[in-house]
């Protein structure tokens, strides 16, 4: 008995095999709509990432232009570390907004892919927005333990967190957003696919792998 079932068991692990995923996949209906929301957020992000350096660029050089490197190295330091910031990310937002959207995905999992891969490249950002977050809180404690120019590096440090904390909110708004659209993919994707009708009435499951 237990062979038997083995055997049945085998044969159609062998059928279901053999179906072609495609099959299934070429039942998902193009998603157009999900691309220009991914393209969209991606651009949002990308202005408010260079409305926050055009504010820090801003900030920045006036403090300098209103401070004493001398008197007051705490206040120009933190001037001069903001600019620099500012530049930066008015640099990157400008960059990514010239460059153009990607390709419009075919499918809703094509378009489900790229979200994750969004989502992973925003994950990153917020390890490292972090690790800036850490770098200025050295300085700043640094600052305090004797250093020479010890007011200039808690200027600096200050900057830097800041500068950490601003991109940690921007950031985390964009990969909570993306998660967002992400789960409502999944759910259409499960909807579509979780029992797909393919051939001869044979039916299989499709795990969504996000």
């Amino acid at each position: 008995m237990v062979v038997e079932n083995a055997r049945v068991y085998a044969v159609f692990c062998l059928l279901v095999s053999w179906i072609p995923l495609g099959a299934a996949l070429g039942q998902v209906e193009p998603a157009n709509e999900w691309s220009v929301a991914l393209e969209e957020a991606k651009d949002g992000h990308l202005w408010r990432v260079g409305a926050w350096g055009v504010a820090n660029a801003g900030l920045g050089l006036a403090l300098v232009a209103s401070s004493s490197r001398a008197d007051q190295p705490a206040r120009f330091g933190f001037g001069v570390q903001s600019a620099a910031w500012g530049v930066i990310n008015l640099g990157i937002a400008g960059i990514g907004l010239s460059t153009g959207g990607a390709d419009v995905a075919e499918t809703l999992l094509d378009a489900a892919w790229a979200e994750d891969a969004y989502r992973d490249i925003l994950l990153v950002n917020l390890g490292l927005n972090a690790g800036y977050m850490m770098v200025g809180g050295a300085m700043v404690i640094a600052s305090h333990q004797g250093v020479r120019h010890a007011e200039s590096w808690r200027g600096h440090g200050w900057a830097v967190v800041l500068q950490g904390l601003g991109l940690m909110i921007l950031d985390g708004y964009a990969f909570w957003d993306a998660g967002r659209r992400l789960d409502a993919m999944k759910n259409q994707l499960e909807m579509q696919l979780s029992v797909a009708p393919v051939q001869d009435g044979l039916l299989f499951s499709i795990v969504v792998p996000f």
